[in-house]
């Protein structure tokens, strides 16, 4: 007799496939309505573009933030699993990085919010860093957890100077600076160490490698925020690296056409908008053909990026082929 062959399970979108990495979302667009917002100052252009994109950063950031609530209550387990992945506990990281953004986009319009914002952000990020670094020293990790999201998780104090420095808040965003600066420090050398000798990274999960950049180019613009001095050699050396470091994995992803469209392509967005920021933000100090040059093309690229990714997502979310989980064939017991 012929043994009874069992449905094979399907794959379906569902909430409880929902990652938290998704809130890159938040960061990317949002980031991007900060370069504007500092374009319109450097090149004397209006600032709407850079408000609207902060704005849809904002709206992108509540359906989201409702969405991973929903998924908190009713799937906790999926949740948990989550937080317990060291290769995926640093993007919890983004939620607070989202909420500074916003907090540094409306820190002149409504200062008061801002603020509440800047606390609540900065206080999580530095929790969820000691909380994440704890883990590295009591418990043992396999070499291939190593990846951008230990800088997400540990080193996003970093932005802390974006917002405070406006709100007022030097001291604090002078200490969030220091910490990142040298938690980077002691992490970069891991993972840039894994991504060359460890396993080949998958390439659905390749756009990842673009969270290198964030570091050297955010740290360069808080410094330059804290310090209030003209380029010196750190600046320099910082934004150098950055520049170096894009060029590099702009060459290393050269084959980005073919690799699978997944929720991680938006590694590739703010990323690239820290690498605008900067641009724009070293042109306002160090101004020149070239450095205008750089600019231009730094936020042509991050604004053509985002905006990629955001037509990529929806038309993967109207299609059923965003948040894949497998489900029991239908039939099945």
């Amino acid at each position: 007799m012929d043994a009874v062959k069992k449905p094979a399970p399907v794959t379906v979108q569902a909430l409880e496939a929902l990652p938290v990495g998704l809130f890159a979302a938040v960061m990317g667009i949002t980031g991007l309505g900060l370069v504007w917002r500092s374009t319109a100052e450097v090149f004397a252009i209006d600032a709407f573009f850079g408000d609207l994109l902060i704005f849809a950063g904002a709206a992108v950031f509540v359906v989201l933030a409702s969405a991973y609530v929903t998924k908190t209550l009713r799937f906790r387990p999926a949740v948990a699993a989550e937080y317990a992945d060291s290769a995926e506990a640093g993007f919890f990281s983004a939620i607070p990085i989202g909420i500074l953004l916003i907090s540094a986009g409306w820190a002149d319009r409504w200062p008061s919010f801002a603020a509440i914002m800047f606390w609540l952000s900065v206080t999580t990020m530095l929790v969820l860093a000691v909380l994440l670094a704890g883990r590295l020293f009591r418990d043992p990790h396999p070499y291939d957890a190593a990846n951008g999201s230990w800088l997400l998780g540990m080193v996003s104090p970093i932005l802390a100077p974006l917002a405070g420095m406006q709100l007022g808040y030097a001291g604090t965003a002078y200490f969030c600076l220091s910490l990142g600066f040298a938690m980077w420090l002691v992490l970069f050398p891991v993972i840039l160490a894994r991504m060359i000798f460890g396993p080949t990274v998958p390439a659905g999960l390749r756009p990842s490698w673009f969270i290198l950049l964030v570091p050297p180019m955010v740290i360069f613009l808080g410094y330059m925020e804290v310090t209030g001095s003209s380029l010196d050699f750190l600046s320099k050396s910082l934004f150098y690296l950055g520049l170096f470091l894009t060029v590099a994995l702009i060459w290393a992803a050269r084959d980005v056409a073919q690799w699978p469209f997944t929720v991680a392509w938006w590694a590739f967005t703010f990323p690239l908008d820290a690498v605008a920021a900067a641009a724009v933000r070293y042109h306002q100090l160090a101004p020149s053909a070239i450095t205008e040059a750089l600019a231009i093309g730094a936020i042509g690229l991050a604004t053509i990026t985002v905006g990629v990714v955001s037509v990529r997502t929806l038309l993967a979310l109207s299609k059923g082929r965003l948040l894949l989980k497998q489900a029991p064939a239908p039939g099945s017991d």
